[in-house]
């Protein structure tokens, strides 16, 4: 379930073809990128000061490269609990 504050953004990213770039529908948007893990990472990095975020990732180094930098980091296991429930 999307969260009902309309600020909230959910990007989904993928290792790929870095010349798909970003797609759109809503608030989700799809990015393609050759390195899915940097992205995340440079992304928490570059946010504004204490602005809220969470990355769902199952890799450790991803998690604690991210939860390092303020993000919240949720387990797949966990978002798909969190959507069923």
């Amino acid at each position: 379930m999307l969260s009902r504050n309309p600020a909230v953004e959910i990007w989904v990213v993928f290792d790929g073809d870095s010349g798909a770039g970003i797609a759109s529908e809503g608030r989700v948007r799809a990015v393609f990128t050759p390195s899915a893990d940097a992205w995340l990472v440079e992304q928490v990095k570059a946010r504004e000061a204490n602005a809220p975020v969470a990355v769902v990732t199952a890799d450790r180094r991803v998690a604690d490269r991210a939860r390092h930098r303020g993000a919240q980091v949720v387990t797949p296991r966990a978002l798909l609990g969190r959507c069923m429930g």
